[in-house]
């Protein structure tokens, strides 16, 4: 029973340490994530900035998404997408459309920065919305989206990594204990078998116990002396 308690306190530590690692892992590479997409958003309005009309930030964001500027998005996968008021659509993707969101008809509407995960092509993705303004003024929405495929995978790993080493944990716990909780009861178990054998004719068994000093060898050493009495 003390090794299945012992067993049990391992399972419970661990999963609670395995949910914590988790979870907090989850967030922070998901906030790194949410940091670099703002990142890339800043960037685009930085280099379109100087666009006069809806026309011309058309322009300048194919300009942008197909110059050395935009090498970042490249490396990374993302796909940003500009949606205007008057309905032109400029990406650097043409399998996964943004303007089909019903975030991005939201953004266009309220103008709301947003950020929320979506399943685009039985995938998923974290998508940052933000409102794209010239002369103080709304004139569409620019969106960009990263794949959460990496950040889902190193999720899985660790999970299944703590699950191992978890179990792997419980095994080690449960075999010490049984050996440990095994040699420090044996006394006990020697105890009982003297006791059983001692009769009113014969008192002349005793324990021997020449192990350590501990609860249970007083325990030992008292009986001794109570049969030597």
């Amino acid at each position: 029973r003390l090794t299945l308690w012992f067993v049990l306190g391992v399972i419970v530590i661990t999963a609670a340490g395995a949910v914590g690692t988790y979870a907090i892992l989850g967030q922070q590479l998901r906030a790194d994530l949410d940091s670099k997409l703002l990142q890339q958003l800043t960037h685009y309005q930085q280099m379109v900035s100087s666009a006069a009309d809806e026309s011309a930030l058309a322009t300048a964001t194919a300009d942008y998404l197909s110059g050395a500027q935009s090498s970042a998005l490249r490396q990374n996968a993302y796909v940003l997408s500009l949606q205007t008021a008057d309905g032109t659509v400029v990406s650097n993707s043409s399998d996964l459309r943004l303007e089909e969101l019903a975030a991005t008809q939201t953004l266009l509407q309220t103008g709301e920065p947003y950020l929320v995960n979506v399943t685009l092509g039985g995938e998923s993705f974290r998508v940052a919305g933000t409102p794209v303004r010239l002369a103080d003024r709304q004139v569409g929405a620019v969106e960009i989206a990263g794949s959460l495929a990496a950040i889902n995978d190193t999720l899985r790993r660790l999970l299944m990594l703590l699950m191992v080493a978890g179990a792997l944990g419980c095994v080690v716990v449960g075999l010490g204990s049984w050996l440990l909780l095994g040699r420090a009861l044996d006394p006990v178990r020697r105890i009982t078998r003297t006791a059983a054998a001692i009769s009113h004719e014969d008192l002349s068994r005793r324990i021997g116990h020449s192990g350590p000093k501990d609860e249970i060898g007083e325990l030992a050493l008292t009986m001794d002396a109570m049969l030597d009495r």
